[in-house]
This record gives C-alpha cells, structure tokens and sequence, in this order.
C-alpha cells in the first residue's frame, strides 16, 4: 500500500487485520466501523481510562505503515478524555518514521 485511505476504501483494499500476542500467542482481528479508516483493538483498562488502541490507515506520515495511536476514554461515560496538562505532556510512540 502506497497511499492512505479513506473510510470507504478499507474494506476493499483490506480484507482483514489479525494481530498475534508474542507473548501468550492469543490471536484477535480487529474491528472495523463503517466511519473510520482504522482497526480497532479490543479496549482495555490503563489507570483510570479507558484505552482504544487503532492503526489508522489514513495516516501513514511517510513511512508506508499505518499510524498506532491511541484514544483515551471516560469508562464510565465511553467520551473521549481531552489531552490537557500531564496527558498531553505525556510520552507517546508512533510507528510512522
């Protein structure tokens, strides 16, 4: 793949995304929405948040791979937490180069 996608591209251009754990080799596809241009990880707990991890295959920042990024939400509500103070400060990683 050379250039990103928009939402009603992925489908067609991806059939599926499996991801494998190499450390317990559990094997999960991620999900899709008809909106996004990303897979979705199942969310899971990190301190008080909820976190959504998804590769994002409208983003690739040039490196040909799409972008990990992460949301951030209120588990009690599912709304996106906003990236003020110490969460924007925050170290982040990107797979894109």
């Amino acid at each position: 793949m050379t250039q990103p996608l928009r939402p009603e591209e992925l489908g067609s251009a991806i059939a599926s995304v499996v991801v494998t754990d190499t450390e317990t080799g559990d094997v999960c596809e991620l999900s899709t929405r008809s909106d996004s241009a990303c897979h979705f990880f199942e969310r899971f707990a990190a301190g008080g948040d909820s976190v959504q991890l998804r590769l994002d295959w409208s983003d690739f920042g040039g490196s040909g791979q799409p972008r990990l990024d992460a949301d951030f939400l209120d588990p009690a509500t599912g709304k996106h937490r906003s990236l003020k103070g110490a969460r924007r400060r925050s170290p982040w990683v990107s797979t894109t180069g």
